[in-house]
């Protein structure tokens, strides 16, 4: 049996207004792109939390985490990781851009909470 290969986009030119990197830090905190994102996410994030976790539910969740990625792609922004810090950039399967997404949503503080 063939083990299957998954293939990685490696990128050699980064658009900070656009694109979105995952990571910590001052790279990934000051990175315009990501402040597009996280503007997004406080936008739908109310509504995010406010869904059960019945099977509707999951499929709006789903749903959002999904319009959320259409606005930045839609912008002409890509979603960005790297392994290591001096290892070029790559981008993100769709499952680890759902897996950011939603976990933003998810721990959006409350904005009466602030």
């Amino acid at each position: 049996m063939v083990p299957k290969i998954k293939w990685t986009t490696i990128v050699t030119h980064l658009c900070p207004e656009r694109d979105v990197v995952f990571g910590r830090g001052g790279h990934a905190n000051h990175n315009p792109g990501n402040g597009f994102l996280l503007e997004a996410v406080k936008i739908h994030s109310p509504k995010y939390k406010r869904l059960g976790k019945d099977k509707d539910g999951k499929a709006e969740k789903k749903h959002i985490v999904q319009l959320v990625a259409a606005r930045i792609e839609a912008r002409g922004g890509r979603f960005l990781f790297r392994q290591q810090t001096d290892a070029p950039w790559q981008e993100a399967t769709e499952k680890k851009v759902h897996e950011k997404i939603s976990h933003m949503l998810r721990d959006q503080p409350h904005p009466l909470k602030q």
